[in-house]
């Protein structure tokens, strides 16, 4: 949710993301009412009630995702992986049967111990 609300910010597009046209920031945190937005079954998570799940919306954004994160974010979902803990993915590519995070980069090719790898010694 912070990633997504504060994309605007980090664009550069407004200060804070309730001035954000599109952001379903105010519903959330403030309470605005908006017929375009859907309660999420996380957000409902956040609290009780409705000042419980919004207060605990506005205290999400009080610190900033760590840099790291948000790069994190970006490589899974550019590369279309799943982002997650090791468990996590690995439960995920035994349930559907594929491979869901990229290969290791290759190594130094031409080096004895690479080929010895990829020819099975």
């Amino acid at each position: 949710m912070r990633y997504i609300e504060m994309n605007p910010v980090r664009a550069k597009i407004v200060s804070s993301p309730d001035q954000y046209l599109w952001s379903s920031y105010k519903a959330n945190a403030i309470g605005e009412t908006n017929s375009l937005i859907k309660v999420h079954p996380l957000y409902i998570s956040l609290g009780s009630n409705n000042e419980r799940r919004q207060l605990a919306y506005q205290q999400l954004f009080s610190q900033e995702l760590p840099q790291r994160t948000v790069n994190d974010i970006r490589i899974k979902t550019n590369g279309g992986w799943v982002l997650g803990t090791d468990l996590f993915v690995t439960q995920f590519e035994n349930n559907t049967n594929r491979r869901l995070n990229p290969l290791p980069k290759g190594g130094d090719h031409r080096s004895n111990s690479y080929k010895d790898k990829i020819n099975g010694c």
